[in-house]
């Protein structure tokens, strides 16, 4: 029986109306290397003798190299290319191991000078006098990149000879392998000694230094089929390469056509977070896209294998955010176990309020009401329905006496309440008067703070035994925190948070009675740059000790540079904070993959935007027939769904809006509101409606205090990032 091994970016020159045919030509290579349909042959004159070709159809051949391995054969897939191509390809094609880095590599002669040209616009001579190649201005020399990160010679001086970030990431979209996300290190300004630690290169020189001592007579043939297959096996060479165990795994890897989001791809800079071990809570930031959740996958899936009887809590901010995590980790490992119930061992996935309810459907009833008077002045029925948010409304009208609209204001009344009163337990006027407000932006005096206090008593009047999600997971939090002061054990071994930067005060009160406090209790991933719901947070206020166990994650796995850089241009001018309380900077953040500009179209009107949607989507459509479901049409509101649904089912092309609460359909074209689009991505988006949604701020201040108005901004902004980074290839923003 034969193997097929796949690396990273095999499919990049692979077109989808072929897809099928490459699957079909793997799984007969699998089954039996020897059928006469095949046409594996090898290469006359080739400059590696186990090069091979096969025949995928009378066009497509691929690319191969054959490794005896024991009892069966690897096949080592380096491309499906046009015939003629292909034959020039394998020709010059050879397989062997770097000798400084241990990285599996296939070389063609001269393959980057050939194929490379920089993408900067030219330069006059004068400039180019002026100029320093880039990474000669961090003094690197070619001579450091082969020796010490293990560079072939002719892609170290190229690199050396480009004068921007841009022109070197290009060479990295070029090339393959750890040359590839080394070069993106480099380009960024990381340096050599940190790139070495990033890719653990001195594990590289270990095994290396183990292959030379088995063979202490002779010079170590780094082309020799058994040293290949074991650098193959290394953990190291499993961010750019997988042995194919069986035609479901070939299917997937194949139709998923993007390596980059392959559910067990994990970069080498990400692996040590994944499996490392903590002396308490770590956070993992990183912008959109640069794979902090198949981290948590992974060291999910790390932590139950260490101990099968742990019990880990996955959680997110929504429902729908949770059933994407278990859909992913029953993916990258369909062995785990999952716990039915809060407490019993396993892996349970849920959102953040769901995680609040399921506490308190298990709390005693007698100690539950103690909690309850404590923490709200009043018992609650946790079988009620959450009161709707316009109950502050009906609260604010006891503020008669109040003329500033700041206060005077549902918004800031709700969320002075759920960031002041609740986090304190605050259940009396008199505790409110004296209590500290930090972060606030508006400053209360006695009077203002007395009819603060009338408008919260008045809420909680008006909700009556019915709890808010707020109050719920406080209630939760509170509870947890005296069952386990009266002998009860907390309830799990290992809190995994994504989307972090959603969490309430309430919700962080909760997270923190979960688990005790010690190794590797708390994980959080999370992006100040995202955060689109909750009030700023900072975690050491609910007794989450960080400093010195924080991290951020830079390289965009899912977007383009083109994208990224749209994205990270609405962020500018406003200040977005990790939850450290230090700035969330977009330093650094930088992508591997190159594309197109994002487009922006400007329509007269709601009917002209919607008109200009659909002539996109058929114009992609036209150029891909089968695109059509890895399209998103992402809005600011639900009103507009409907006209653009309408439209595109209209002009025959199908289309469906998705609520928040339902899957997605992948035969349609995905319209969806951007919060619903968290997670999510798209080949292709259309962005609806832009700036109307950011200048809704402006349009408030009128009657709502700065601080809000900046929040609102903030989170609009925000958004906007969010939707824009949904998109893998192409973005499209049409504004009216």
């Amino acid at each position: 029986m034969s193997q097929v091994v796949l690396r990273q970016g095999w499919t990049k020159n692979l077109d989808a109306s072929i897809a099928m045919k490459a699957i079909a030509f793997t799984e007969k290579i699998m089954r039996d290397d020897t059928s006469p349909g095949l046409h594996i042959e090898p290469i006359i004159n080739s400059a590696d003798r186990r090069v091979r070709t096969g025949r995928v159809d009378q066009f497509w051949r691929a690319v191969m190299v054959k490794v005896p391995s024991d009892a069966t054969i690897l096949y080592y897939l380096y491309g499906i290319f046009p015939h003629d191509e292909a034959i020039e390809r394998a020709k010059k094609l050879t397989l062997s191991v770097n000798a400084v880095n241990g990285d599996i590599v296939y070389r063609e002669q001269e393959i980057a000078p050939r194929e490379f040209s920089p993408v900067a616009e030219p330069v006059t001579a004068a400039e180019v006098q002026e100029a320093f190649p880039l990474l000669s201005t961090w003094s690197h020399t070619a001579q450091d990149l082969v020796e010490q990160l293990g560079f072939a010679r002719d892609v170290a001086e190229l690199a050396m000879g480009l004068y921007t970030e841009d022109e070197i990431i290009h060479l990295a979209g070029v090339i393959s392998g750890l040359e590839s996300q080394m070069l993106i290190e480099l380009a960024t300004g990381t340096p050599i000694s940190e790139i070495r630690k990033i890719f653990d290169l001195d594990e590289a020189s270990e095994f290396l230094q183990q292959l030379k001592e088995e063979v202490p007579e002779t010079e170590l043939d780094l082309s020799a089929d058994e040293v290949i297959v074991k650098a193959t096996k290394r953990e190291a060479a499993k961010a750019n390469f997988i042995i194919v165990d069986g035609e479901d795994e070939l299917r997937e890897v194949i139709e998923a056509g993007d390596f980059g989001a392959w559910r067990v791809f994990l970069h080498p800079s990400q692996r040590r977070y994944a499996y490392g071990d903590y002396n308490g809570a770590f956070r993992l930031s990183g912008g959109a896209g640069t794979g902090k959740t198949v981290v948590l996958l992974h060291r999910t899936r790390e932590l139950q294998r260490k101990n099968p009887a742990a019990r880990i809590v996955l959680t997110t901010f929504s429902k729908t955010l949770a059933e994407s995590l278990k859909d992913n980790m029953e993916l990258l490992d369909p062995t785990a176990t999952f716990a039915k119930e809060l407490g019993n061992q396993g892996i349970l996935v849920s959102g953040i309020d769901a995680l609040a309810g399921r506490v308190l459907r298990q709390a005693s009833k007698e100690l539950l009401d103690e909690v309850s008077v404590a923490l709200l002045g009043r018992q609650v029925d946790r079988t009620l329905q959450i009161p709707k948010t316009t109950l502050w409304e009906s609260a604010m009208e006891v503020m008669e006496n109040i003329t500033d609209d700041r206060v005077r204001n549902a918004a800031f009344l709700q969320q002075e309440y759920e960031n002041v009163v609740l986090p304190r337990a605050i259940t009396t006027r008199d505790e409110y008067r004296k209590v500290r407000r930090p972060g606030r932006g508006i400053a209360l005096d006695r009077s203002r703070r007395d009819a603060v206090w009338q408008a919260i008593e008045k809420y909680r009047l008006l909700a009556g035994e019915a709890p808010s999600f707020a109050e719920r997971s406080a209630l939760a939090a509170a509870y947890l925190r005296r069952a386990t002061s009266e002998g009860s054990t907390t309830i799990a071994d290992h809190v995994i948070i994504d989307e972090g930067q959603d969490f309430s005060a309430a919700h962080w009160m909760l997270v923190r009675e979960l688990v005790e406090t010690g190794p590797n209790d708390v994980f959080v991933a999370e992006d100040g740059n995202q955060r689109i719901y909750a009030q700023r947070i900072i975690l050491g206020h609910f007794g989450f000790e960080i400093r010195g166990r924080s991290r951020r994650l830079t390289l965009n796995y899912r977007t383009t540079q083109q994208n990224l850089r749209y994205a990270v241009k609405v962020l500018e001018g406003s200040e977005f904070l990790d939850l450290d309380g230090e700035e969330a900077t977009t330093d650094k953040f930088v992508s591997a993959r190159f594309g197109p500009e994002p487009q922006v179209i400007e329509a007269s009107h709601l009917g002209d935007a919607v008109a200009k949607t659909a002539e996109q989507i058929a114009q992609w459509r036209q150029q891909d027939e089968d695109e059509i479901r890895t399209i998103g049409v992402l809005i600011a509101r639900k009103s507009q769904a409907d006209a653009i649904e309408r439209e595109l089912n209209g002009k025959g092309i199908p289309a469906r809006f998705i609520e928040d609460s339902t899957r997605t359909d992948p035969g349609t074209v995905q319209i969806m509101t951007m919060h619903r689009a968290k997670g999510m991505e798209f080949s292709r988006v259309v962005i609806f409606d832009q700036e109307t949604l950011l200048n809704e701020s402006a349009q408030a201040q009128r009657s709502r205090g700065e601080a809000e108005v900046d929040e609102e901004l903030l989170r609009n902004r925000a958004l906007v990032y969010v939707a824009s980074t949904r998109a893998r290839d192409e973005l499209v923003v049409i504004n009216r």
